[in-house]
């Protein structure tokens, strides 16, 4: 398939902007007034165009690497360990550490070249559709949108903000975990399709591809997981410093999880009305709880390295610090730590905030 721009000078050939999948020939189009047909992918559902839902973090699994592979010299005795915690005796236990991994938005690429020309570039042919006996398809122009939506927790990290990309800028590998849940990414590609049998005529439409970032209790735990498992510097500290505070935020979202779906909340010889109510106000309470949990515990630094001049990155009083919470140099009780770079704070606010309206636990 080719990539070109297509003639619409070209005599005997019809130009199809039809609705529908059939062809329909339009005599003297004014520019004005054409209406390209869009094929949304997927597929408008109950009337909204709601996209394909992506998740910020996914569970992941432990994996033990052999002797001879992945780097592990054939001198060792043993297998490169498992990522479990280690109990003793029992080396390693079969109680895992790492239990959820970042998510991304990877699109399909081409090599822009010969090898060894490794510059990736999006395979956009892959995204191309025509209607029934229609083909040699040409893509006249295609580019890419990324909508970030505004946050009313932070309104300073998670602006309103629209990046357009275009042909050989478009970007295919998207890391997820700091992405706000309701960003969208949209690909979209005006594309020309011939029938290929008499009479040739043409169809031009645009395909639309829409990727959404959702929230759900499942990607929040995991999005908590991976927040506890990378480390925001060389310190080999993760932005959720805090061992109980970790514990906290799990079984947090679990108490709205369960608020949210009323379980042991209803009250006999009480209208459905009520008790909906009575369901609703407990996870609000749930979630306004878990927002001021993670804004009292939490540090904004400008950077955290630690060094001999900047201990604990200006964050910790001692460093390194324990399991539990400690106290900062700005004297606030430090369980998580937010920075430019790393903002986890915010991260988990945008989250929950998003949660409590995907629920319908909060009105807009």
């Amino acid at each position: 398939m080719k990539k070109a721009l297509l003639s619409l000078a070209v005599a005997g050939v019809a130009l199809s902007i039809a609705q529908t999948a059939s062809a329909q020939v339009i005599a003297n189009p004014l520019p004005s007034a054409q209406r390209l047909r869009t094929v949304f992918h997927p597929p408008l559902c109950s009337g909204q165009e709601r996209g394909f839902p992506i998740a910020e973090a996914y569970p992941a699994s432990s994996f033990t690497f052999a002797p001879g592979e992945a780097g592990n010299p054939p001198g060792f005795c043993r297998d490169i360990q498992a990522n479990n915690r280690w109990c003793g005796a029992d080396f390693p236990s079969t109680s895992p550490n790492t239990t959820a991994a970042p998510g991304a938005l990877a699109l399909c690429t081409r090599n822009a070249g010969d090898l060894p020309d490794t510059r990736q570039r999006i395979d956009i042919n892959r995204f191309t559709t025509c209607p029934s006996g229609f083909g040699n398809v040409f893509v006249q122009s295609f580019r890419l949108e990324k909508r970030i939506p505004e946050s009313r927790k932070c309104p300073g990290t998670y602006q309103a903000q629209t990046f357009v990309q275009f042909g050989s800028n478009i970007r295919t590998w998207w890391t997820l975990i700091y992405t706000s849940p309701g960003t969208m990414f949209i690909l979209e590609l005006t594309v020309r399709c011939q029938r290929l049998t008499f009479p040739f005529d043409i169809d031009l439409h645009v395909d639309r591809w829409k990727w959404t970032v959702v929230i759900s209790y499942e990607a929040l735990q995991a999005v908590i997981d991976v927040l506890h498992s990378n480390s925001i510097s060389t310190s080999e500290i993760p932005c959720i410093a805090a061992e109980n505070m970790y514990i906290t935020l799990k079984k947090s979202v679990d108490r709205i999880r369960l608020a949210a779906a009323g379980v042991a909340l209803t009250q006999p010889n009480v209208s459905a009305t009520a008790n909906e109510d009575l369901r609703r106000i407990n996870a609000q309470n749930e979630i306004f709880a878990l927002e001021a949990l993670i804004s009292v515990f939490c540090v904004f630094a400008d950077c955290f390295e630690s060094s001999s001049l900047n201990p604990g990155g200006n964050v910790f009083m001692t460093f390194p610090p324990s399991n539990d919470t400690q106290m900062s140099f700005g004297g606030a009780m430090t369980g998580i730590i937010d920075t430019p770079e790393n903002p986890c704070c915010c991260k988990l606010l945008v989250d929950v905030e998003r949660l409590a309206e995907a629920y319908n636990i909060v009105s807009l």
